[in-house]
């Protein structure tokens, strides 16, 4: 019914009206558009408390990771006989719902590693570089996994692959 009075009336207007009132409408359904898209997406929780087995806590520990940015989080652990830090970048950003790849740089201190247990004769200090993937889900679940190339501050020669496997929730 709307339609065919706004026909009719098209009819009777002059060629600036019908141009100005086609941007209106056109306008008015890309502006609806974007606020729909909005409502739909899930807010990211910014901090996690996981439960990591190797890692940031070498052995067993818990971790906390705070997102800072769009693209990058933060991440402190304790854990048995051991501390760590860590910065994880998201290449393609952070999502809930998605699959995730990350890298970045993980640092541990441990006495573990000065026995060399885990690090073929290391120092106490461990650095990784993680790649891997991670998944947030919209029921605030958190799941990381990650290995990459890792050597003992004091002992660049010795390289090793290490890992990490978090889970957690987010809030």
């Amino acid at each position: 019914m709307i339609i065919l009075s706004v026909i009719t009336n098209l009819k009777k207007m002059k060629a600036n009206h019908v141009k100005i009132l086609v941007i209106i409408l056109l306008s008015s359904a890309f502006s609806l558009n974007a606020q729909n898209n909005t409502h739909t997406e899930i807010p990211l929780k910014k901090n996690a408390i996981s439960f990591s087995i190797l890692g940031v806590t070498p052995a067993l520990g818990l971790v906390y990771e705070r997102i800072i940015s769009k693209k990058v989080s933060t991440e402190l652990g304790v854990g048995f006989l051991s501390l760590g830090a860590g910065i994880k970048l998201y290449p393609l950003g952070i999502r809930m719902n998605k699959l995730l790849m990350h890298t970045g740089f993980t640092a541990s201190a441990s006495p573990w590693f000065q026995s060399g247990e885990l690090t073929f004769e290391g120092q106490g200090f461990v650095a990784y570089i993680p790649l891997g993937i991670s998944y947030f889900a919209k029921k605030y679940l958190n799941i990381v996994a990650d290995f990459g190339p890792g050597t003992s501050f004091f002992n660049l020669e010795k390289a090793f692959i290490y890992g990490n496997l978090k889970i957690g929730v987010r809030f």
